[in-house]
């Protein structure tokens, strides 16, 4: 029995098609393109940490209430840990980093120890105690400076552990788009006190410096190895590297 055109597949239909109005696909084919190829230009990357959290997370509740809206600020956060963190070596090697962290370019103000205003109570007066400036050498002098931050109620849980193993300081920065060479300093000054402290660091800026190297590191990587696993596939079906090669072509055109 001679098949009739109602018989035939749609696939036999548009090769067939395609055979008889080779200019009209080939144009149909670079509109689409042009199309795609224009959205395409569009997509980027963005490794911001906020991005990356889900907007129904507690964590992002807890940044827009404690950050609050509309304001360009970020953090740094540098902490160290040790038994006994006021080593006066120790103490002197966090001031001076703290003082070369404080030049970055961005970075805007900072908050750390030794520039906290205390205050205490003598008698019935409201005595302001004035900034350290300089951490102190002296066993008696750094005794009291234990001491006064322990009892700040500002400094402590911020600038001080309740158990007064961890200090840390805290550095304002705008908001950069390219933070590379900013967060790199920033990094290299903090692992300058692994030889005294147990070094941690966290903020916003970091973690979006930390999530594009990832990224920049990984999509590479993933590219070469879809390649890869596509071109076997190809090779494993058609036993021809002709037939590897032209499929190739087109993806990548």
């Amino acid at each position: 029995m001679k098949e009739t055109s109602g018989s035939r597949s749609l696939t036999l239909r548009l090769f067939t098609f395609s055979q008889g109005h080779p200019l009209l696909i080939i144009v149909v084919t670079a509109l689409i393109t042009v199309v795609l190829g224009y959205f395409a230009t569009q997509v980027e990357i963005r490794s911001e940490i906020e991005d990356l959290i889900p907007k129904d997370e507690e964590m992002t509740q807890l940044i827009r209430k404690y950050r609050g809206e509309g304001t360009d600020t970020n953090y740094l956060m540098l902490a160290v840990e040790r038994e006994d963190p006021f080593d006066p070596e120790a103490l002197k090697a966090f001031a001076g980093a703290i003082e070369r962290i404080g030049e970055i370019p961005g970075i805007e103000t900072v908050i750390h120890p030794f520039n906290i205003v205390s205050f205490s109570k003598r008698g019935n007066k409201l005595e302001i105690l004035p900034p350290a400036k300089e951490p102190p050498q002296r066993q008696e002098d750094l005794a009291q400076f234990r001491e006064r931050l322990s009892n700040d109620p500002i400094a402590e849980g911020l600038l001080i552990s309740k158990d007064g193993k961890i200090l840390s300081a805290l550095f304002a920065t705008d908001t950069l788009e390219d933070c590379r060479t900013e967060m790199r300093a920033f990094q290299r000054i903090a692992a300058s006190l692994e030889q005294y402290y147990k070094v941690y660091t966290t903020g916003v800026a970091l973690a979006t410096f930390k999530g594009t190297q990832y990224v920049a590191r990984d999509l590479p990587r993933l590219l070469a190895l879809t390649a890869a696993f596509i071109l076997l596939i190809y090779y494993l079906g058609f036993r021809s590297l002709r037939a590897v090669a032209l499929p190739m072509i087109v993806v990548g055109m």
